[in-house]
């Protein structure tokens, strides 16, 4: 797929060329019947610029009179790349269809969206996908009803395995080893007061100047005692994206995300450390990057005051934005602006791969004696 304003002859009038008529903008998911559904890049370029949202997403729509006539359209999904999104019981068949978008190439002088669209399950390795990114074919798991991909190939973001020269930042997605902050652990913070909520939740945004990565949160709860916190991100704003955790990824926390809360001393600026992200954040430089910080089992303190995108607290490398509270798990989303009264810590991005770090003691120490002691006499006499 490609977003409208790249698609034509020649896009010279519209002031953005070049443009390709060899892909299509929409596909139309016929169910036989007048409601249908309809998928497009939603390219954020051109005469599509001023979006809502969406911006560079893949979208299904769906709507009326074959998509022929006027009819109330609904948007039904956004996905990035690596995002999918299931019909079920697709034009009353009993079966469902998944969308899956297997990438977005921002490279070359226009952007592509690569979609697969298929029946959920398979019964022969046909049904599954004879190319995904970065494996080899995939196969039909005939039990499980479940295409598996072949083993993965060397050096591509995407195969599951660090290799190559990837690194954290550069490919978080395989989950490169971080070697840590050590002796040069930054922080930006804000510690201002006004409002609290039991087992509530915070959106908010940075943007990094200099290329890091975030390792852990801290927060200041009003209750004290253990506590239970969950975090998720996702790469840009998080505005649109606050009703359904698809497009977030989820950070997996040492300890369970559990800690021992600092309760509310009416003064001063005691802040609770959140357990440390097993799995740290990378972020490029200029990029915006949200989270999304969740009580699960305690509170959180904010301030409410300002307007969304100010800034609440910076340093030469990161800057720290306002958010939006939620009484509920991606629900119950409140229109108050808020300011996350807490800490982010991060590090400078390494510049190359990062090892992971040895072990301390071998795996098998070794034993005290010959596995097999010499023998008493010689086996035979000399020849």
């Amino acid at each position: 797929l490609v977003g409208i304003a790249d698609w034509g002859d020649s896009q010279s009038d519209w002031g953005n060329p070049p443009a390709t008529t060899d892909y299509p903008v929409i596909i139309k998911l016929e169910t036989d019947s007048s409601n249908d559904f309809f998928l497009g890049f939603n390219r954020a370029r051109g005469i599509n610029a001023d979006n809502d949202e969406g911006d560079n997403l893949v979208t299904v729509i769906e709507t009326g009179s074959d998509g022929e006539g006027y009819s109330q359209s609904f948007l039904r999904a956004k996905k990035s790349q690596g995002g999918t999104h299931t019909l079920e019981n697709f034009g009353g068949t009993g079966n469902d269809l998944e969308i899956v978008v297997d990438q977005i190439d921002q490279g070359g002088s226009f952007w592509t969206a690569t979609v697969t669209i298929g029946w959920v399950g398979c019964l022969t390795d046909n049904d599954c996908n004879p190319n995904p990114l970065c494996f080899q074919a995939e196969t039909c798991n005939v039990i499980s009803k479940t295409c598996e991909p072949g083993p993965p190939e060397p050096d591509c973001c995407g195969n599951g395995v660090c290799d190559g020269d990837e690194t954290l930042f550069t490919c978080p997605v395989d989950k490169c080893p971080y070697g840590g902050c050590a002796d040069d652990c930054r922080t930006v913070r804000y510690t201002g007061v006004s409002n609290y909520g039991n087992n509530a939740g915070i959106f908010f945004k940075v943007q990094a100047q200099n290329a890091l990565v975030v390792s852990k949160l801290s927060v200041r709860p009003f209750t004290g005692g253990t506590c239970r916190f969950d975090v998720w991100t996702k790469t840009g704003d998080f505005e649109a994206y606050t009703e359904s955790s698809d497009d977030w990824t989820k950070i997996d926390l040492d300890n369970g995300g559990n800690a021992d809360c600092t309760s509310w001393s009416g003064s001063g600026a005691i802040q609770t450390d959140l357990p440390d992200f097993l799995s740290p954040v990378g972020i490029q430089a200029g990029q915006f990057q949200s989270f999304y910080v969740k009580a699960q089992t305690g509170d959180l303190i904010w301030r409410s005051e300002g307007s969304l995108g100010d800034v609440i607290s910076s340093n030469d490398d990161i800057s720290m934005f306002t958010g939006k509270w939620s009484s509920g798990e991606f629900s119950g989303v409140q229109s108050t602006v808020v300011k996350l009264t807490g800490t982010v810590t991060y590090g400078l991005a390494p510049t190359g791969p990062v090892s992971s770090p040895p072990t301390s003691l071998p795996t098998n120490p070794p034993t005290n004696q010959p596995t097999n002691l010499p023998s008493a006499q010689p086996t035979s006499k000399p020849v």
